[in-house]
Formats: C-alpha cells, structure tokens, sequence
C-alpha cells in the first residue's frame, strides 16, 4: 500500500475514534491502526504529520526502550482508607493526564517487534481497554502501531495473537511519488530528488544482510552529508556508508553529470535561446534544479523554456516539484496566471 493510502486510513480512523470516544462508545470497538513496514520508510513520519494535520498532539512510545516497570508505572508504598499498606503504580511519564488538560493526544506505540513479550503485554490491554492498571488514558487520547516485518530481521519477533487480534495491520511500501513529494516538502537537494525520478530502483531496497541499505530515511541523511562540502573522496565513503556502496556508486555517477548540467539560471533568463539538454538524465537534473528555483516572478520563464525540452514527460515533474516546494495545494504559485494557464492545458490530476 502507498503510504499516500495509508495515511489517507490513519487520518479517517484516527479522527473516527476520538469522536467515537466523545460520545462513549466502549474503546474496545474502536479500531487500533498497525503500520508494518521496512525500516527507514516513513512510518513514525507519516503519524507525526497526521496528527499535525488534525492540529493535535503527538507522543511517540517506542516500546522496545522501556522495560515494563517504566511502561506501566513504578510501584510505589502507598497506604489504604484503612492505613494498611498498599502497592500503587505511578503514573507513566508518557501517558497524558487523566482529565485530558493536555488536549487531543495521538500516541504512537512504535518497534513493536522488538519489544519483550512482557511488554507486548501492557500493549495488549492498552489497544483494548485503554488502560494500563489502574491507569486509564485521558478521552480525548486515540491510538497507532507500528513494527517492521519480521522478514526484516531487525531484531523482530513475532507478536503475540491475542495482541495481534486487536489490531489492524496497514502494509505499506515506499512509492516514488510519496517520497519525491515529501523529500521537495522538506526542501531535499535538487540533486537528490532528480536522482531517485532517474533511479527510482535505488529508493528503497532493504537489505537484512547488508549494514547499509537505500531507503527514504538513508536518503535524507545523504541529503544532510551534502550539505556539509566535503571533498569528494570523503563525502563517498559516507554515502556508502550511508546507503551502501551499490547506490552510492550510482549516486556519484549522477552528481558527475551535474557537471555537464546547463546553469537553470541561464535558462530561466534566456528560456527562448538557452541551450537544451540531450542527455534524459541531464534534462531530469535540469527539470530538478529549475523546479528548486521557482517562484512566482520566474515560473513564466521556466515554463517557457520547458516547453523547448526534449522530454516532455519531464515537465509535469517540473511543475509538480515546484508546487511541492513552495507549499503544495496552498502553493502561492496556484495564483500564478502562467501556471493557471499550464494546468488547464495539461491538467491538474498531472501534478497534483
């Protein structure tokens, strides 16, 4: 599944559930979301944006990091009505106050897989009861999973079946649309993002054997080593170490045809005599560093130019990382009569 779709999931039951809660439906007919997938795809991201969208709060819990006297509660001495002692549990750290003061809460529970049964456990009657003891979570408090998969052999085990009946598993995969749309969201390299529309084989490959593997979040740590101007021979090593050396090699093969790349600012000033590419992954670099360049005082240039480009299919990857990059379908560029113009030739569902 897209992690498009799946947020599209999370976002309808996350929303479901609070307002099923609200009104005093029991929470074990509530539905408990799972996200399974390879690591580094975006799992733990796409619940922070979720909630970010909902405007609430948003606390993740990796499960494997707490030993189950954290995750329920240190015991402490207390005394009963009758002054006899008594064990009680503190309340969690992580777990929102009872009253709900702290507003609508989204707790993502994350690494199941490699958490201890013990653990999984508390989790199970958490998903079902939503209470931990004589802790119950605040009304206005919804739940998320999420665990690699035991294919993964990311130190995973198998969960448990009376925690797995609880759940609903949400299989996800990385997809180039989704990642190249949150990579120019998050102002990645033009260098990286031609890269995986000409590589698109190298964006995820998880590799249990291998110590470094390409993957959404490898990448976005080679957009990070970019940053930072090292010489070349050091910033390879890094790559490789970063997303192994098959796709690095590929990745350095890439940065060297930046050299052979036509300045985009000579383009954008001249776009009806500027040179044009020949190369399909020079023009995809080209297409990558204007669409890094586009606001609204250009966009008419680019566009002209663009419309000289061999590749045609490349423009709408132009337009649509321009309009990622300065704020999606809140983009400033949407006003723009130039791009008014090229959406209604081309259609929106294009770049959109």
């Amino acid at each position: 599944m897209r992690m498009k779709t799946a947020k599209e999931i999370l976002s309808a039951t996350l929303t479901y559930n609070m307002e099923a809660k609200a009104k005093g439906m029991p929470v074990d007919q509530l539905i408990n979301p799972q996200l399974i997938g390879d690591p580094g795809i975006g799992k733990t991201t796409v619940v922070g944006d979720v909630a970010k969208e909902l405007e609430w709060n948003y606390v993740s819990i990796i499960v494997a990091q707490y030993d189950s006297a954290e995750l329920s509660g240190f015991p402490f001495l207390s005394e009963a009505d009758d002054g006899t002692p008594l064990y009680k549990r503190a309340r969690p750290d992580w777990m929102p106050a009872a009253d709900g003061s702290a507003g609508p809460t989204v707790l993502l529970f994350d690494e199941l897989s490699q958490a201890p049964l013990s653990n999984l456990n508390l989790i199970a009657q958490l998903a079902n009861e939503h209470r931990l003891g004589e802790h119950y979570l605040p009304t206005n408090c919804v739940l998320v999973f999420a665990n690699n998969k035991l294919s993964n052999k990311a130190g995973t085990v198998t969960l448990p079946t009376h925690l797995r009946d609880r759940l609903m598993p949400i299989d996800i995969e990385a997809h180039l649309d989704d990642v190249i749309q949150n990579f120019n969201e998050r102002g990645a390299s033009p260098e990286l993002v031609s890269f995986l529309r000409v590589f698109p084989q190298r964006m995820a490959q998880f590799d249990a054997r291998l110590d470094a593997c390409p993957s959404p979040r490898s990448w976005m740590r080679v957009n990070t080593l970019i940053k930072m101007g090292m010489p070349n021979e050091a910033l390879n090593h890094c790559i490789a170490g970063t997303v192994g050396a098959a796709a690095a090699n590929d990745f350095r093969t890439h940065l060297d045809l930046h050299e052979k790349m036509i300045d985009p600012q000579t383009c954008i000033n001249d776009p009806a005599s500027a040179e044009l590419p020949e190369d399909v992954s020079v023009s995809y670099i080209l297409c990558a560093a204007l669409a890094a360049k586009a606001e609204d005082g250009n966009i008419r240039n680019i566009l002209d130019y663009a419309t000289r480009l061999r590749h045609q299919d490349q423009v709408a990857f132009l337009v649509k990382d321009a309009l990622m990059r300065t704020g999606g379908k809140a983009s400033a560029l949407l006003k723009n009569a130039d791009m008014k113009k090229y959406l209604q030739t081309h259609g929106k569902e294009l770049v959109l």
